[in-house]
């Protein structure tokens, strides 16, 4: 199953980001449909909607000195979602992992 995706064109090449619960079987069916793939390791963080949901996030990733690659996000009911990307996808993970400081 999808979680999420984003989806742009640059110099007119079309590419999709998705996020799956399975990457393996995702892989198997694109590819079988003729679509290259590249895997890319992600964080996923789901948070409370609340006001300063995403500025905690923020202040966690730059306090650990760590450069985001990517980032995007979403919101739903009481549910705030955002799917991070970092050269140092394990430093990213353990500056969000950790409890607060």
């Amino acid at each position: 199953n999808g979680v999420a995706f984003t989806a742009w064109v640059r110099e007119g090449q079309g590419y999709i980001s998705l996020i799956t619960e399975d990457n393996q079987h995702a892989r198997a069916v694109l590819e079988k449909a003729g679509f290259a793939v590249k895997e890319k390791p992600a964080v996923v963080v789901i948070v409370a909607n609340r006001i300063g949901s995403a500025a905690e996030i923020s202040r966690r990733i730059t306090a650990a000195g760590i450069n985001l690659t990517e980032a995007y996000a979403t919101a739903t009911g009481d549910k705030y979602m955002t799917i991070l990307r970092s050269e140092d996808i394990e430093e990213l993970y353990r500056a969000l992992s950790s409890p607060p400081e």
